[in-house]
């Protein structure tokens, strides 16, 4: 037996991970009346009939290492020295976050921060970077990739850091830009 009160969304085709979770509909629910009186299936602060998100944005804690360099440690690169060394290092500039800098005003002469890298950066480094940071990091990295003639290993190796880097802007910070997943341009792939 169908609820007439409730239409059902049109469905263009099979969704997939990789379509920006803004392109989703909310789904409307039908309101129940409970026990005490209010609809279930409600979140607090979530309008009549609609599903809340599955997690809230994550909401940055900003510490002072928040204004250093910043050396991507794994693996083999276990000190700067080896990082530099490496033939999958890059060097990229990247703005210090502005909320981070309002946090600090002792600090705030201070706007840019340097990221040595070995790629593919670990997820965990990505993340402890903050959205704003992440969103420059993937820029820079994105626009040097086409100034430098290197090899396929290393280019592939920027690529994976690039999907990872959309994969936390879209999957941890919940980051909604036009075409999300700008820097990859590829699916989703597993957190």
């Amino acid at each position: 037996m169908s609820n007439p009160s409730i239409t059902p969304l049109p469905t263009p085709g099979p969704e997939t991970l990789a379509q920006p979770s803004t392109a989703r509909p909310l789904v409307e629910l039908p309101a129940r009346p409970s026990a005490r009186g209010a609809s279930s299936g409600i979140a607090p602060g979530t309008a009549p009939g609609m599903i809340a998100p599955t997690r809230p944005m994550q909401l940055r804690q900003f510490t002072p290492k928040d204004f250093e360099e910043v050396v991507t440690l794994w693996s083999g690169y276990t000190t700067r020295d080896l990082v530099v060394k490496s033939p999958f290092y890059t060097k990229t500039t990247i703005i210090v976050d502005p909320r981070a800098k309002a946090q600090f005003p002792e600090k705030s002469e201070i706007t840019e921060r340097v990221v040595h890298a070995v790629h593919p950066i670990p997820r965990k480094q990505l993340q402890n970077l903050g959205p704003v940071c992440l969103h420059n990091l993937g820029a820079g990295l994105d626009e040097e990739r086409w100034d430098v003639n290197r090899s396929p290993e290393f280019n592939d190796r920027v690529q994976e850091t690039l999907a990872r880097i959309d994969d936390a802007l879209e999957f941890i910070f919940r980051v909604h830009l036009p075409g999300t997943r700008i820097f990859s341009g590829r699916q989703p792939s597993v957190l």
